[in-house]
């Protein structure tokens, strides 16, 4: 779809290929009170809006209302779900949403342009010298982040943040903003490719940190020759061939590994990260996970991309019966 090829083109320019580096020895996350985690899951279909034919669901806040995106005829509209039953947003792709039900994104704009959007709201606009926008993530205050890049020429881009009384404004250092915690705290690529808090902790990895939660714990991946590790910064490797895409205030981490197809080694990259949001599919056979300190990865079942966790509940997508991809929510029991 236009607004998938959009991102790609974004995020190919931080392929993240790296050197082969070898495995960081695991450490401690720190321990947090949280419930064990849970060994049933109860699934709620989230399907497409009304005449579109596909669906999948980015982000969860703790009401269990869901946001993501419909296809139509090869277009998205972003779409949120409340107890299953899609809304339209507008065009575009909803990416994360906060507690008070803000939702955040992109529309598409001119040729292969796009612009941060914010729901209830409208544009955020963009940055001087930039063409287009992507909100990637907001929290509790309204404060969003997103990259903001040249459509003409995607080496050129770099992190906002925007505020509703400052604007959009660069954020230093980073060249991708990918989360925001009620702390303030952002996650991102910093300028030398490496995951980390931006303007603050540089976990010395090459990678991306594209998730963290509100005290401060950052997931995300390392990039090990063409291949992927899914990681809890600073040093905790959850394996080859797999994604850490979110985590909960629990510390529990979501994340997918994958089986390619035709057996060839799939080549996990920042840009492989983003294009996955509209393609289910892209690598081969998808094995969505959550992992706790305590419990380790333990499978997901019912869910072919795992893209979103708030408290219990997990968002992402499925294949149905009849071969069609819809939103889906898993609540642990």
């Amino acid at each position: 779809m236009k607004q998938a090829c959009v991102l790609l083109a974004l995020i190919g320019l931080c392929g993240c290929g790296g050197e082969s580096m070898s495995t960081p020895a695991p450490i401690a996350v720190p321990a947090v009170k949280a419930p064990n985690l849970p060994t049933n899951w109860t699934a709620t279909d989230l399907p497409p809006l009304p005449n579109s034919n596909a669906a999948q669901a980015n982000a969860v806040n703790a009401a269990g209302r869901a946001v993501g995106y419909s296809v139509n005829n090869g277009l998205a509209d972003a779409t949120m779900w409340e107890n299953g039953i899609p809304t339209e947003l507008g065009p575009g792709v909803a990416t994360a949403i906060n507690d008070k039900d803000m939702t955040v994104g992109y529309r598409p704009g001119d040729g292969f342009m796009t612009v941060a959007v914010m729901w209830p709201g409208g544009d955020l606009g963009l940055l001087e010298g930039y063409d287009s926008t992507v909100a990637t993530g907001i929290n509790k205050k309204g404060v969003i982040v997103g990259v903001a890049y040249n459509s003409f020429d995607t080496s050129q881009q770099v992190a906002f943040k925007w505020t509703e009384k400052g604007g959009m404004q660069v954020v230093p250092g980073c060249q991708y903003a990918l989360a925001i915690n009620d702390k303030g705290q952002i996650a991102g690529i910093g300028t030398n490719f490496d995951a980390v808090i931006c303007g603050g902790q540089d976990f010395g990895i090459p990678g991306a940190a594209d998730a963290l939660n509100n005290s401060g714990l950052a997931v995300g991946y390392s990039p090990f020759g063409d291949n992927a590790h899914a990681f809890v910064f600073p040093s905790t490797d959850l394996g080859p061939q797999s994604l850490a895409t979110g985590v909960n205030d629990y510390g529990w981490v979501i994340g997918e590994s994958f089986t390619p197809l035709g057996g060839a080694q799939a080549r996990l990259s920042v840009r492989a990260h983003i294009a996955r949001l509209f393609n289910p599919r892209l690598f081969g056979v998808s094995h969505p996970f959550v992992w706790s300190q305590k419990t380790g990865i333990v499978a997901l079942g019912g869910i072919v991309t795992a893209n979103g966790i708030s408290g219990k509940r997990i968002v992402g997508a499925t294949v149905t019966g009849d071969g069609s991809i819809h939103g889906v929510m898993l609540t642990g029991n």
